[in-house]
C-alpha cells in the first residue's frame, strides 16, 4: 500500500485595501525567498494541483500581530512525481 505523503502551507494575508492578497509564506516550515512579492495563494494552489496535490484540511484564520495567517494541508500518493513549487518558479512561469 503506497500511502500518502503531506504538505502543508502557511499563508499570510499582507496589509492592503480591502485586507489585501494572501501569499504563501512557508511550505513545511521552510521559508519561500521573497514570497511578499511571490505568487498568491490563489496560483500557488493551482500549481499545488497540476503536481497531484490536493487540499485534505485547513487551520482557521489565526491573529498575530503583523498579518492573518492560515494553514492549509495538502496530501498526495505517496512517490508521485515534482517537487513543491517554490516562489520563484511561480513568478517565473506568471510571466515576472
Amino acid at each position: 500500500m503506497p500511502g500518502w505523503e503531506y504538505l502543508f502551507v502557511n499563508a499570510c494575508q499582507l496589509p492592503g485595501p480591502g485586507g489585501g492578497e494572501w501569499h504563501p509564506h512557508l511550505v513545511n516550515n521552510q521559508s519561500l525567498p521573497n514570497w511578499e512579492r511571490g505568487p498568491t495563494l490563489d496560483s500557488f494552489i493551482q500549481q499545488l494541483e497540476a503536481k497531484g496535490w490536493r487540499l485534505a484540511g485547513k487551520q482557521p484564520y489565526s491573529p498575530s500581530s503583523q498579518a492573518i495567517t492560515i494553514t492549509l494541508m495538502f496530501k498526495r500518493p505517496r512517490g508521485a512525481q515534482n517537487a513543491p513549487p517554490s516562489s520563484e518558479s511561480e513568478s517565473e512561469a506568471a510571466g515576472a
